[in-house]
């Protein structure tokens, strides 16, 4: 039922089951549009475009960026994990890599601010030390890589924060 709800939710073939289901469990769009709502300047077309962003793409890229750095804790506690779904670490790595790339796409669409919110959004799960653990190094990489020069400031001022909070501590 799961994978039948999600291919109707998510036509084409596009995302794996799984990706469609972490995206309905992330708010990131209610967020967005609400918003967008708030803003009296926000057109039909910029809603359709920020809606388009966050269903399912950033949302489904959010849900996993939690659970990458929840993974050693998911599997210590006898979680589940959706990342344990996919077949390989390299398969991981290319599939969010692709959600990180139609992420930026479409936030480009969306509007600056909604760039900003994608890379800031990501670096701050990136910036966690478990998302460079070995098994979660390359997806790491490849988000980074998707989000391009964006994630860079962002990465570099929360990891400085992380440090900073770990040398009061």
């Amino acid at each position: 039922m799961l994978r039948e709800t999600a291919a109707r939710a998510v036509p084409g073939g596009s995302l794996r089951w799984w990706e469609t289901w972490a995206a309905y469990g992330s708010s990131l769009l209610t967020l967005a549009l609400l918003a967008a709502a708030a803003d009296p300047e926000t057109s039909e077309r910029r809603a359709d475009a920020i809606e388009v962003l966050y269903w399912p793409w950033a949302g489904a890229l959010h849900a996993l960026l939690d659970g990458l750095i929840d993974r050693a804790d998911d599997a210590a506690g006898g979680r589940p994990n959706l990342l344990d779904l996919y077949a390989s670490p390299r398969e991981t790595a290319e599939r969010m890599g692709v959600l990180a790339s139609e992420s930026a796409r479409l936030a480009t669409l969306a509007g600056n601010e909604h760039r900003l919110i994608v890379a800031g959004m990501a670096s701050l799960y990136l910036a966690d030390a478990q998302a460079w653990v070995p098994a979660s190094r390359a997806a790491s990489e490849s988000i980074l890589d998707a989000l391009g020069e964006l994630a860079a400031p962002s990465m570099l001022v929360l990891r400085a924060r992380r440090l900073a909070r770990q040398r009061s501590a």
